[in-house]
Parts: C-alpha cells; sequence; structure tokens
C-alpha cells in the first residue's frame, strides 16, 4: 500500500512562500558580492556630479514613509535651510543612507523615533541618522563594517539582509575619503558620514 506524500495545500502554500523568500535572499546576496567585487576593484571609478543632498535625503526618506508608518516609527528629518551642494557619486551616496536608514528602521521600536540630520560645517556636509533603541555592544562597533559580521544573530534572521550592506557602505564612502562611523549616544545608536560641499 502506497502512502500519499503530498502535503496539505496551506502546507504547501507556507514552504512556497519561505522558497521565494529564500531565492530572493540568495538574488540580493549575489548582487551584493557583484557591488562590492567592483568597488574593492582598482578600476573603480566614482561618477560624481554636483548635487544637493538634503533634496536626496527627503527623497529617500519618502520612498521609506510606508515601511515607516506601518510599523509606527517616528521619522524627523533634519536639514539646513539654505544646505550646500557636495560634489559625490550620487548613487553611491543613496546606496549609503538608504542602508541606514534601512537598519534603524529594523532596530527602532514601536513609536520609537528616527533623527535624520544634515549640517554644514565649514568645507562639509555631514549626515547622520540616528534611531532609538538598544545600544551596539563596543566590541562589535568596529567589526559591524566587516563582511558577513551580525551583532545579534537571532534579529539578523528575523530582520534579514545579506551581511554585506554595511561593508558596501565602507567601500562606497572611502572612496569618496569620507570620514564616517557609528556610535553609541544617549538613547540609541548614531550612523554618520562627511562629504566636501561643492566647490564652485
Amino acid at each position: 500500500m502506497m502512502e500519499d506524500l503530498r502535503l496539505p495545500a496551506d502546507e504547501l502554500k507556507n514552504a512556497e512562500a519561505i522558497m521565494i523568500g529564500e531565492i530572493d535572499q540568495l538574488d540580493k546576496l549575489v548582487l551584493d558580492l557583484l557591488d562590492l567585487s567592483q568597488l574593492e576593484s582598482d578600476a573603480y571609478e566614482l561618477h560624481q556630479e554636483n548635487f544637493n543632498s538634503s533634496e536626496l535625503l527627503n527623497q529617500i526618506a519618502e520612498k521609506c514613509s510606508f515601511v515607516i508608518q506601518k510599523q509606527k516609527i517616528h521619522l524627523c528629518l533634519k536639514c539646513e535651510a539654505d544646505p550646500a551642494n557636495v560634489f559625490a557619486d550620487r548613487y553611491g551616496i543613496e546606496q549609503v543612507i538608504t542602508n541606514f536608514l534601512s537598519n534603524a528602521i529594523k532596530n527602532t521600536p514601536e513609536n520609537g523615533t528616527i533623527v535624520v540630520k544634515s549640517e554644514n560645517e565649514e568645507d562639509l556636509v555631514k549626515i547622520s541618522i540616528f534611531n532609538e533603541g538598544s545600544h551596539i555592544e563596543d566590541t562589535d562597533l568596529a567589526r559591524i563594517w566587516d563582511p558577513f559580521y551580525r551583532t545579534d544573530q537571532s534579529r539578523a534572521r528575523k530582520t534579514g539582509g545579506t551581511g554585506l550592506g554595511l561593508t558596501i557602505c565602507r567601500e562606497i564612502l572611502e572612496k569618496h575619503g569620507s570620514t564616517y562611523g557609528t556610535e553609541n549616544i544617549e538613547g540609541g545608536v548614531r550612523f554618520f558620514f562627511a562629504l566636501k560641499t561643492f566647490d564652485k
């Protein structure tokens, strides 16, 4: 007598959803590995242009607004009244800001606050993204930029990600000669970097 090994419809649907999720994650990993490989190449060149960093921040915040509202997070955007333009690789800087903001969203508790700030300081524009929430362990602060490094394995599984996002950000910022970092401050964590202003 043969046993019927077919899964019930609901279990089959769940298995299919899990498989699709794993395939999507693998696709993201391949794309991130390609990005990282290109950035680490000596032949890689930045495509720099003059643009307004505050406008870029507003555009990225708008793209993330649905997720922010869905997770009941408060976003505070603070930009200079007369923001300075920067000369940088716009696509690369968009990747950096999007990654920092995505990390902030993942690690901000419900009803918590994210503060995105852009400040002019002499010949620099300083951009920072702060999120309320748990601090990063001091031993992890320097290592979070390393490939595949996780500060919290259970949280990493829950929120996904390829483990290469911050490594790609590091490569982009170092190509720009930018100062950057992460720090624990009162109430949460802040990621930051600086870009040179556009010299007219």
